[in-house]
This record gives structure tokens, sequence and C-alpha cells, in this order.
């Protein structure tokens, strides 16, 4: 747990390496090989703590119990511990001294209005080194909401800077290089932008052909160079794409030019120009995005269809931003979106990296947190008609969950959430990488999905379960969202809505949305008629019912002005060490081109 910063300074934490398309499919492609090399470690050290929500979504309705089974290996070795669970980061809701009983123990908690839980277990093992580990449950998501309201002229403000920008030519000068693939022609690019500034990154494409569709590569937070494979991979795959530096620096150089830049004029660049939105450092990173679609929109060789944004964390802001601000822009994949939620303190949960709130003091917080509001990326998702696919991890404190779910819910296109239960900032993302290919690949078509068989009306007996079910065709990738009586119903996320234990308070007509890249499709109603004597159970959705354990342990709720929060990934830019072992096993299995699908 980092210290509460000074009034004087303070350094905006830069959220770890938020990794590649290929570097995230080539992750869940050897989890299973470091797992087997890893099992050693974890028994050595004897402190592997797991635990595991009792949903395996772990999406509740408010109301609804979440109870965590939590395991420790050699638990004798696992001195004094302790939890903690809070609302949003922010607010302690319960505490004690964890009792395992055979290396168990169980927990749960609950909360009466939508948000996110997050479990803390805190111990030291034999060495006197802390262990740590996490669990978290989201309720009610559909129905989170900003913690702020949109500034009136929020909008006016981005058409006026889009019309200066445009008003400045982008005198586009492409360099040739050679890009170390067979078939793929590679230049680095720069484009001129407002005040003298410039956009600078990459660009490739399939040597044969005319027509291509087009994607651009935004990046994560951090100063380091960008890495060709990260555009010819796309361009093997028959894709013209562009990925671009985040900064007005040169996309290929050296360690020590960006360790230079990094210490130097770019060293805590979140903070830059932080107290007007006519000075703030995202002003220009934001507008370079505009930038980059404009020009790829512009190309002869662009087929005119398909142009896909894509990126991680801060890529994934990026992603949001350039989604709203250009209308070229056909779908958006945003992985770990960063900049949700900016005043999220104020309704008790912490907001997204970052965190303009954390460098603020009694001085400029009113100017700095008025500058945020307009980079909020809550604030541009009403702007964005395209397709989104958004992935979120519940145990994400550098990205907490209610920001990108606040920012999800004002999307008004196609939208796809992939919720993963056990993933951090960094780590345990293997439920995205099959729906981020999907989407990718189906984008390139450009076709909405269609209904082969549609839900069918139920009559079932009061205690019953019922299912209603859908099959979708013309794609692979598709998103769902069930809904009764037009409302959507918490955690219906899949093509079949199961009911359990049904009454008659479950009575009513239920339908499905199917999004995919290239639009959605709203299935027919059908009814669900309950019949037979009167229940109190209810019913729940996702086919999990929840317990009415609760925990017996709690503490008063902290207050003030958090600090930044400890337990989710650390500060760096650079790319982690699953990214070497990755690269190593891809020259083990020849460059097989199972890289083209990301």
């Amino acid at each position: 747990m980092q210290a509460q910063p000074t009034e004087t300074a303070y350094e905006f934490p830069s959220p770890h390496h938020m990794q590649h398309p290929i570097q995230v499919f080539l992750k869940s492609i050897i989890r299973t090989i470091l797992l087997i090399l890893l099992i050693p470690l974890a028994l050595a050290s004897g402190q592997t703590i797991t635990i595991t929500p009792d949903r395996t979504s772990a999406v509740y309705q408010s109301g609804e119990v979440v109870r965590w089974s939590v395991t420790v290996t050699d638990p004798a070795k696992l001195q004094s511990p302790t939890y903690t669970i809070k609302t949003g980061n922010v607010t302690t809701v319960q505490s004690g001294q964890l009792f395992l009983a055979n290396g168990q123990a169980m927990l749960s908690s609950t909360m009466s209005q939508p948000g996110w839980l997050l479990l803390e277990i805190a111990g030291k093992d034999a060495s006197n080194t802390a262990v740590k580990a996490y669990g978290g449950a989201v309720f009610s998501p559909e129905q989170i909401t900003a913690s702020s309201a949109c500034p009136s002229d929020f909008d006016s403000f981005w058409d006026y800077e889009i019309n200066l920008l445009k008003a400045v030519p982008m005198n586009p000068v492409l360099t040739s290089a050679d890009s170390g693939r067979t078939g793929v022609d590679y230049a680095t690019i720069t484009l001129d932008g407002i005040n003298g500034t410039h956009v600078q990154g990459q660009l490739a494409r399939p040597t044969s052909g005319t027509k291509f569709p087009a994607i651009l590569v935004v990046q994560w937070a951090g100063v380091y160079s960008l890495q060709k494979s990260w555009v010819t991979s796309y361009a093997g795959s028959g894709w013209l794409a562009l990925n671009i530096q985040a900064h007005d620096i040169t996309p290929l150089e050296s360690d020590t030019y960006y360790q230079n830049l990094a210490n130097g004029s770019l060293k805590n660049y979140p903070a830059i120009g932080n107290e007007s939105r006519d000075t703030s450092y995202f002003l220009r990173m934001y507008l370079a995005c505009h930038r980059a679609v404009e020009y790829l929109a512009g190309r002869p060789d662009w087929n005119g269809q398909t142009l896909v944004v894509t990126g991680s964390s801060q890529g994934g802001l990026q992603t949001f931003v350039t989604a709203a601000l250009h209308p070229a822009v056909t779908a958006g994949i945003a992985l770990v979106p960063a900049g949700c939620d900016q005043s999220g303190f104020d309704v008790g949960r912490q907001p997204g990296w970052p965190v303009w709130y954390w460098g603020t003091t009694m001085a400029n917080r009113a100017r700095i947190m008025q500058t945020a509001q307009y980079f909020d990326v809550v604030n541009f998702a009403h702007r964005i008609r395209c397709p989104m696919l958004i992935g979120i991890g519940l145990l994400d404190t550098v990205v907490p969950p209610p920001g990108v779910y606040a920012a999800y819910n004002q999307l008004v296109g196609a939208r796809q959430m992939v919720t993963m239960p056990l993933g951090d900032h960094n780590n345990h993302h293997e439920l995205f990488p099959t729906p981020q290919a999907n989407w990718i690949n189906d984008a390139k078509t450009a076709r909405a999905p269609t209904i082969s068989t549609q839900p069918q009306s139920i009559s079932a007996r009061n205690g019953d379960d019922a299912t209603f079910s859908v099959v979708a065709a013309n794609g692979q990738a598709y998103g769902y969202q069930w809904y009764k009586n037009g409302t959507a119903v918490t955690g219906a996320f899949q093509d079949s809505l199961v009911l359990k234990n049904v009454s008659s308070a479950d009575k009513g007509n239920y339908y499905v949305e199917i999004t995919s890249p290239g639009g959605s499709v709203t299935s027919a109603s059908a009814d669900l008629a309950v019949s037979g004597s009167s229940s109190s159970s209810s019913s729940s959705s996702s086919g999990s019912s929840s317990s009415s354990s609760s925990s017996s342990s709690s503490s008063s709720s902290s207050s003030g002005a958090p600090s930044p929060a400890g337990g989710g990934s650390g500060g760096g830019g650079a790319p982690s060490a699953w990214f070497v072992f990755a690269t190593l096993a891809l020259f083990a299995v020849g460059r097989r081109r199972f890289l083209c699908a990301v």
C-alpha cells in the first residue's frame, strides 16, 4: 500500500504493460505450460492463496450474497492472516482475522445497490514477506451510472477542437523500411497535428492487393519503443495497420532514448497541463487519435468499409475516445480501458488510472477536477455509434470495474462486455482473446448477426426451472443481453437464460439482443407462464442461486481521501516476462500463423 501523496508532489503511477492483443493471445496459448513450470515454485513458498466466488461469473443482483471460498496451501506458514472487504475499493465494510480450518475459510458479503466489492486476504509468510490475494464481485452492473454529470459544453468543446485540427494539413511523411515479413510493406510515419505537434507511428499493409480493411492500434501507458510486429502481424492477415505512439516521440529508438524522456520531459506526463482543458497533455493525445483515423480513412487503399481501433488500458482509453470523435470508426475493442470515472471518489468508488484527484492540492483541486471531466472516458461514451467490445477484470485496482461499467452502460450501439472474474489489470485475461479474435475477424465482413432459432415461450409450474435459448448465425463474434419486460436481466450474457425455481414474479415477456462488430439484432419475444401454488422463492438468472449466509465480522467504515490503492498491478510500461516467454514459444512452433488472428 502506497502512502497518502503529499500536496507538494505526486507522481502518477503508470499502469503495468497493458498488453498488445498478440501478447494476450500467446499468454492464453502457453498458460498451461507456465502453470506446470510455476507449480513447484508455489509449493516451495507454501503460500498459494486461492479465492473463488460461488458464482462462476461473480456477477450478482443487488441484495444477493456473494460467498468466497478461500484456500491456503500450507496454512501453518501464513502468519496472522486477515481479510478486508471494501466497496469500490474505498470504504471498508467488513474486516477481521481470517480463521482457517484445514487451510480453508468461507467469507460472504452483499451490496444493497449497484457496485463492486473487493476482498483482500493479507498475511506474511515464514520469511516475513507480505502475501496478498484478492477476490471480487460486481452487483447489478447494468445499473451503474456515471459519478458526475457530463459538462454541458462537452460536445461543443470537442467539436471545436476537431475543427481546429482539420484546419491543419496532415502532411504525411512515410519512410519505408524492411518489414521483416514476406509479403508485407512497412514504413514509419509522421503526421502534423495541433500547435506544431506531430503524430508518430508505424504503418504496414499487404504487398499485394488494392483495398484493405483498416485497424488502428493505440498504446498502453509509459514511454517506450513500438515493435514492428504490432502492425506487421495484422498486415500479414490482410489488414492496413497503423500503430501510433501515445506521445509526440520517435516510434522506434533505443532504450536510452525512451528512458531519458521518461525521466525528463515526459516524467509524470498525466499531470502536465492538467489545470486547464486547453493545456492538458491528453488534448494532443486524443486529437492524435482522430488524426490517425482521418489519415487511414483518406488512403486510397482503405476499403471504405471497415476501420477498427483497439488498445488496452491507456490504449483502451484512446479506443473509446477515437470511436467517439471520428465517425469512420466501425468497431472498437478495448481491454481494461483506463480513464473512467475520474470523480468516482465523490460517490465512494476509486476512479481508473490516471486518477487525477491523487495529484491535487487544496489550491488546485477544483481546477484539475473540472478539467478531468473533459477527458473522462465515461463522458465520451454517449457519442459512440459503432459496436464496442470491452474486457474488464473484477480484481483490477488500476482500472476498477464500476467506472468501466458506467461508460459501457452509456453506449447506445451494439456492445459486448467480457467480465473476467479472476482478472486483475495484467493477468488472467484468458476469457478475452477468443471474442477479441472473433470480433477482429468478423469486422472484416461488417455483417450484422442473424437469428436461426428464436426463443420459444414456456409454461412452467411454480418451483420448476425455465430456460430460454437462441441460436445466432452470420459470424462468430456475438454478445448477448437478455431482457424481461424491457429491462436488462442482471448477468444474462449467454445464448441461454436459465431461471431457477420460478415463481409468479418471473412471469413476463423475454427477449435477447445479439451484437457483433457488424451490428445488432433483437430476437422475437417469448413469454413465461407460471402455474401452480404460490411460492416465496425467487428466481436467479444465469442458473446460480446465492447463499443466505453472511459474514459475522465487520468493522467501521473508512473515510477521507484515499491514497493510491495497493494490490493491483504496479508501475512501468515494459512488456513482462510473459512476452519474452511467448516470443520463445513462437519461434519454437515455427512462427505459425495463429498470430494473424489477433
